[in-house]
């Protein structure tokens, strides 16, 4: 089980505090979300994670953070929260098998109680300025810091307790917040997290630039058209012979953790179809230059396509849903 938790991860703090919580017969793990813009196919990559987990035997929360989409420089409007949240919901339902066992709740479903609101109030008065803004320094909008900024990574700590998570999944980019998490909860009386960072899925226009709803060419939303996903991908960063690219990261963190096996389809003038059964094995050939980058994005468009299907399927039939979250 331990290797199956390792998969696909940048880091685990600390993977001795991991052995001890994987002897427990029902681990407890969640991954939060603000749901801010639309839902982007590098979300697919955590929700992979957490599939792995359910096959570690966790039983597990996505937490849909709908008051922290508004406290994070109002991202979304107040008035929007509610509908934001459902629109997510509706993303990830579709998307994660109703056997693993995942439960999809929403902050303010619980962070209204008092216990809840005393805690903040507590920590509030523990975490140092500089401390609350260095956590949120990666996960908030700060060029004109709010209050609500620095109260959003002490709330994030925070739901760890209150979901009774013995880990906390996220992205590298959520270290800072779940570090003041492992500093702050003992503090208050509560266990501190085991975390389990993953990578951030690179832009599909290569290079340091994160993939976002708002910014053409870096990626392509979940519930897009075939014909969309097959543009956006075919016209990703991705050179031949080179493993960092976005196409490889897919294959690795996205596509092989749900399937069994990836099939390209080739003309037997170059090589004929071919099948790999593990990322070591399409990774080793596309090195090699035995899989061109062209064959590599034809294969990787069809399986994205297949995979997103149900979320695809869901919107066309309730537009309504995202109009609601987003307008027309």
């Amino acid at each position: 089980m331990l290797e199956l938790v390792r998969r696909n991860t940048a880091e685990i703090v600390t993977e001795a505090e991991l052995k001890i919580v994987l002897e427990k017969k029902h681990p407890v793990s969640y991954m939060g979300v603000a749901p801010t813009g639309k839902v982007h196919f590098a979300y697919l990559a955590p929700i992979m994670k957490m599939l792995d987990l359910a096959k570690a035997g966790f039983k597990q929360t996505l937490l849909l953070a709908d008051y922290h989409a508004y406290m994070d420089d109002m991202k979304t409007p107040w008035e929007l929260m509610g509908a934001r949240a459902e629109y997510y919901k509706k993303c990830f339902e579709t998307l994660v098998d109703k056997k693993s066992g995942i439960e999809i709740v929403t902050g303010s479903s619980f962070q209204k109680k008092a216990d809840y609101l005393n805690d903040v109030l507590k920590s509030s008065a523990l975490a140092t300025v500089a401390r609350a803004t260095r956590a949120a320094s990666e996960t908030c909008r700060m060029e004109d810091p709010k209050v609500s900024s620095l109260i959003y990574p002490l709330m994030q700590s925070l739901d760890v307790t209150y979901l009774k998570a013995d880990c906390a999944l996220g992205g590298v980019d959520q270290r800072h917040v779940y570090m003041l998490s492992r500093e702050l909860l003992p503090e208050l009386g509560y266990k501190k997290p085991v975390c389990l960072f993953t990578p951030i899925v690179m832009s599909l226009k290569g290079g340091l630039e994160k993939v976002s709803a708002s910014k053409p060419g870096t990626g392509f939303l979940v519930h897009d058209s075939e014909k969309e996903i097959e543009k956006a991908v075919m016209n990703a960063y991705c050179t031949e012979k080179d493993l960092n690219n976005p196409v490889i990261q897919i294959c690795r963190y996205i596509l092989f953790p749900r399937l069994e096996e990836l099939e390209f389809k080739r003309p037997a003038k170059f090589g004929g179809d071919v099948t790999f059964a593990s990322i070591e094995e399409l990774e080793k050939a596309y090195s090699l230059g035995k899989l061109h980058p062209m064959d590599l994005k034809a294969g990787v468009t069809v399986a994205l396509s297949d995979m997103l299907k149900p979320v695809r399927d869901y919107f066309e039939k309730h537009p309504e849903v995202i109009e609601r979250a987003y307008g027309k």
